[in-house]
């Protein structure tokens, strides 16, 4: 590996800014292979419609906000995760020599950043839908109703869905899937090319296991940092049964609608886009 940093086995903790300086050189790489986007807004959508009747409307939808709406949010979250994850996933991890522990690291830190970069998109999105049906506003004028609040545009943002915890939930998904993934393929489970149904079916089984792993693992940081907002309905909050009961469909059926386009939206990403 290059990138003028120290390595070797006696210079484990550079490994962590390694996958941090990889991942901050791959970050023009969205705007170089944006197409991800063209099959993860209809999957995202799907993905969001497939569980409307499991977690029900009455706590999915604060003011009557439309299952349309919502599934359009869950469109452009999921749009948002694949941009920021697959294209600067697939140029962070160059280097095929490396060992587990580099990819580990930056499959984490990517995982982070998309988590993050998600939020920061969507969380105006959540916002504006709120508040457009809580006062009877058009979508333009809640948005500027917000912007002109007491913090200004920062009120897009305030008490809104936390950074951290989906950062943490997001990057502890990712590093399961890659690594069951790689388990598959070590294993010789793993279908090729022209097999795009199976794999794809294949990834949407391990994205649910892999959603059910992240979830448990940081539920407790999760359900911290959502009692310190303003939002009551969130999954979270109703406890881990009703988080699983959410997320395992949901991260499930993105993988295997995901899955199924990618081949034809963004051919030059082997995998899918997964892997190293």
């Amino acid at each position: 590996m290059e990138h003028g940093l120290p390595q070797g086995r006696t210079q484990y903790w550079h490994k962590p800014i390694n996958a941090v300086y990889a991942v901050g050189w791959s970050l023009n790489a969205p705007l170089k292979d944006p197409w991800c986007v063209l099959s993860a807004a209809p999957a995202g959508f799907a993905a969001r419609a497939a569980v409307l009747p499991i977690v029900g409307y009455d706590k999915t939808l604060p003011y009557n906000v439309s299952p349309l709406a919502v599934c359009a949010r869950r469109s452009a979250y999921f749009s948002a995760l694949s941009l920021a994850y697959f294209p600067i996933h697939r140029v962070a991890q160059w280097d095929k020599g490396d060992e587990p522990s580099d990819r580990f690291f930056r499959t984490l830190m990517c995982g982070a950043a998309a988590g993050v970069f998600s939020r920061l998109l969507t969380n105006p999105i959540t916002k504006i839908l709120v508040a457009a049906r809580k006062h009877h506003m058009t979508f333009a004028d809640a948005a500027r109703y917000i912007a002109r609040s007491e913090f200004g545009a920062a009120s897009f943002w305030l008490n809104e869905h936390p950074f951290s915890a989906n950062a943490a939930y997001i990057a502890a998904f990712f590093v399961t899937l890659e690594a069951s993934r790689r388990a598959c393929e070590v294993v010789g489970l793993y279908p090729g090319d022209d097999w795009i149904v199976t794999r794809a079916v294949q990834h949407g089984v391990l994205a649910g296991g892999s959603a059910a792993f992240a979830s448990t693992l940081t539920y407790s940081w999760s359900h911290k940092m959502y009692e310190g907002t303003v939002i009551r309905d969130s999954a979270v909050l109703r406890g881990r049964a009703a988080l699983l009961r959410k997320e395992v469909p949901m991260m499930a059926t993105f993988f295997f609608v995901f899955s199924l386009l990618q081949p034809f939206t963004s051919p030059a990403h082997e995998r899918c886009g997964l892997g190293a």
